[in-house]
């Protein structure tokens, strides 16, 4: 009987962890793409509730620069029935034109979602992750500036 309750625990361990993990399947290549016009938009499940931090990990697989000026990256979290929770915003350094070759991660940021997590709904699902690009000087445009989601992961603990 204790052999049987350990493997059902580790399964459902198992499920929870592969339920974080972003469906990148699932969403259309043109909703990664992030561009001065529009916010790249994939969805996620909502991880198990836990007491450790909850941590985003969102992964850019390419970045290309606007004609003039430079862009920041605004991440939200949200249920797609509802308002978006502003989880952090980044900048890429050094300010170049990158794509990662196959096989390579490319750039990954991390976010602290403890707190937005607490204030969505248990129940929704699927949670959106959207990148918005946004100029740092309201003055200049951030046209031609793109930026690819190539992932976004929950992770727990530290």
């Amino acid at each position: 009987m204790h052999g049987a309750s350990c493997l059902t625990t580790a399964i459902r361990i198992v499920l929870a962890l592969a339920a974080m993990s972003i469906d990148t399947a699932a969403a259309p290549a043109t909703d990664r793409i992030a561009t001065a016009e529009k916010a790249a938009i994939v969805s996620v499940a909502m991880p198990p509730r836990t007491s450790a931090p909850t941590y985003l990990d969102v992964r850019i697989s390419a970045f290309r620069l606007p004609e003039r000026g430079a862009v920041e990256a605004v991440v939200t979290l949200g249920a797609a029935s509802g308002d978006a929770i502003e989880i952090g915003r980044f900048t890429v350094f050094p300010g170049e034109p990158f794509t990662a070759k196959d096989g390579e991660p490319g750039r990954t940021y991390r976010f602290n979602v403890t707190a937005a997590l607490a204030k969505l709904p248990a129940g929704e699902r699927p949670l959106l992750v959207r990148v918005r690009l946004l100029p740092i000087d309201p003055a200049i445009s951030p046209a031609g500036a793109e930026m690819t989601i190539g992932g976004a992961e929950f992770r727990s603990g530290a």
